[in-house]
């Protein structure tokens, strides 16, 4: 009887057991999946992070040439609008302001491309548009009481914000579609009227790179309303990442994703993740439900298994971070150069370039096209600079030349980069301008204060073009008063052929020193003064009177010279202006 009911008892207690080992399987299985699926949730989202800012940092490239493609032709309203303010005259004068206009207008449109046509509207009706070919239907349209309310919207809003406004794209009737940039005029405080300019969109997008969005990659541009503008109207339903063009009345955004979707690019990432995690979750609960007594030993190896992932992941993250504050850093030293320096390959593919030669040489290290410095320059310089290439691939040494370039002296050094074979595989160029080292001629001083007005005034390439714009068109318009034999005309003719040779300057620096870093040094405002009444007084009338009272004493200060003579010459010329 003992051993018989002891055999019972054995008996009962291994299906006890077995219960408590499905228990504790299955226990184990549904917190483990709980922990597994919040896990895997946060590293999803993780992930999504991650790739959200490489697409906004893709897209970034092509936001930052849409605005600067908008913004460099609707510059040249500012000088229509300039034309608009200085337009006097009776009726009998309206034949000589047309073909000022036309002039004028032939001037803008030759120094900029993609812009359609331009027209002036006072009072809100066209009155003039350059070209009329192809136009011959503008002029006479109300602008103000136009049919279409969303035209009618759009003017009232140019007027109110008078700022540069756009509308469209919408189709053309001279066929393609474009854009209409406008800008409100007034005069002593009154409206005017309007100038506006036609943009050809699709040469705007070209020139932006929407042509060349990568095949991976979805984009859109919306209005200030989301209505939708141009791209691909996919991405607007893929949770975009946005961002606002800049330069733009009314808002646009700039929408991207991927063409995938966001979920396509971390699946394999996170498949991965999940189904590691899922072999150590059922791992862990075959080796719970084999061998209970070694629970302890287990946890304890799940704990490490899961330290080891953290370390892991968060090495990994570390690596990323440092690799990218690392190019950071790099192209920050190169942009904080002020000359123009490069690494490239020996065919003179451009790998890494600072802004100053981006600037000047319009060379985009990551657009396909754009990225040859040999492409970008001149035949003649490209020909020096391939010799001078081939010279560093000969002997493997240095190179050092110099060129000149609209006046410009340049020392150009282009080294050697030695891989590990000792091969040379890359090229390091540095080009200095050295002008100022050299001893100008005194007919060249009063260009390169032309320059320093320029490219200090405000760093920005379409300041050129307004201020020569309003020499000319100040000198025209005082040609246009005077008559053909009156006494100042021969001024007034050698005033546009100065403005003529600091044209063609202005054409060059904007070519090769798109921006020039500012050098203060300590000089007496005295002496700065003194040399400004050479370049003032050949710009004043006869019946101005320009009197100079320096300091008794020096006044040493440090400053930047040009920045000193521009604001000087400023005053002097808006005295004048302001004289009856």
């Amino acid at each position: 009887m003992t051993e018989h009911s002891s055999s019972r008892k054995l008996q009962q207690s291994l299906p006890e057991k077995l219960r408590s080992a499905w228990l504790l399987m299955a226990a184990i299985l549904v917190s483990g999946g709980l922990a597994l699926g919040v896990t895997a949730h946060w590293y999803r989202d993780f992930l999504m992070a991650g790739e959200q800012d490489q697409v906004r940092t893709r897209s970034a490239v092509f936001n930052r040439a849409l605005g600067a493609g908008i913004e460099r032709r609707t510059t040249l309203l500012e000088g229509l609008r300039s034309l608009a303010l200085h337009e006097v005259g009776s009726e009998e004068d309206r034949h000589r302001r047309e073909s000022h206009f036309e002039e004028f207008a032939g001037h803008l449109l030759q120094s900029i491309d993609g812009v359609r046509n331009v027209a002036m509207a006072p009072g809100g009706v066209i009155s003039r548009v350059y070209p009329l070919a192809g136009n011959g239907a503008v002029p006479g349209h109300d602008l103000l009481h136009d049919q279409r309310p969303a035209v009618r919207r759009s003017v009232a809003r140019t007027i109110a914000s008078r700022r540069i406004t756009l509308q469209g794209p919408y189709p053309l009737r001279q066929g393609g579609t474009g854009l209409v940039a406008r800008l409100a005029v007034f005069r002593n405080g009154e409206f005017w009227g309007l100038v506006t300019m036609v943009i050809d969109f699709p040469a705007l997008l070209r020139e932006a790179g929407f042509a060349e969005v990568p095949a991976d990659l979805l984009i859109a541009v919306i209005d200030g309303e989301d209505h939708f503008l141009f791209g691909d109207q996919d991405a607007l339903v893929l949770k975009p990442v946005m961002q606002t063009v800049p330069l733009l009345e009314p808002r646009w955004q700039l929408a991207a994703a991927p063409r995938n979707g966001w979920h396509a690019l971390v699946r394999q990432r996170l498949l991965l993740f999940e189904t590691t995690g899922a072999v150590l979750l059922l791992l862990l609960a075959l080796l719970a439900f084999q061998i209970l007594n070694q629970r302890r030993q287990l946890k304890r190896q799940v704990r490490a298994r899961t330290a080891e992932l953290d370390r892991e992941l968060a090495a990994r993250q570390l690596s990323e971070a440092a690799l990218l504050d690392s190019r950071q850093q790099l192209q920050a030293f190169l942009d904080a150069l002020p000359d123009a320096a490069l690494l490239m390959k020996t065919d003179g593919t451009v790998l890494v370039a600072n802004r100053s030669l981006r600037q000047r040489l319009a060379v985009e290290p990551e657009t396909p096209g754009q990225n040859n410095l040999l492409t970008a320059l001149s035949p003649e310089m490209a020909l020096d600079y391939k010799l001078m290439i081939d010279e560093v691939l000969r002997t493997g040494r240095s190179v050092r030349f110099a060129d000149q370039s609209n006046d410009r002296t340049f020392a150009n050094h282009i080294h050697p980069v030695i891989d590990s074979d000792d091969r040379v595989s890359r090229l390091a160029m540095l080009r200095i301008d050295i002008t100022d080292r050299q001893t100008l001629e005194e007919h060249l001083r009063q260009a390169q204060k032309i320059e320093a007005v320029g490219t200090l005034s405000s760093g920005i390439a379409h300041e050129f073009n307004n201020i020569q714009t309003a020499i000319v068109g100040q000198a025209s318009l005082l040609q246009m008063k005077l008559g053909a034999e009156h006494l100042l005309q021969k001024h007034v003719g050698q005033i546009l052929k100065a403005s003529e040779r600091a044209d063609e300057l202005t054409r060059s620096l904007l070519s090769f020193s798109r921006h020039q870093v500012k050098k203060p040094v300590t000089v007496d405002v005295n002496d700065i003064v003194a040399r400004l009444e050479t370049v003032a007084r050949p710009l004043l009338e006869p019946q101005c009177v320009l009197a100079l009272e320096p300091a008794s004493e020096p006044l040493p200060t440090l400053v930047d010279v040009a920045l000193i003579e521009q604001t000087l010459l400023n005053l002097v010329l808006n005295a004048r202006d302001a004289m009856p």
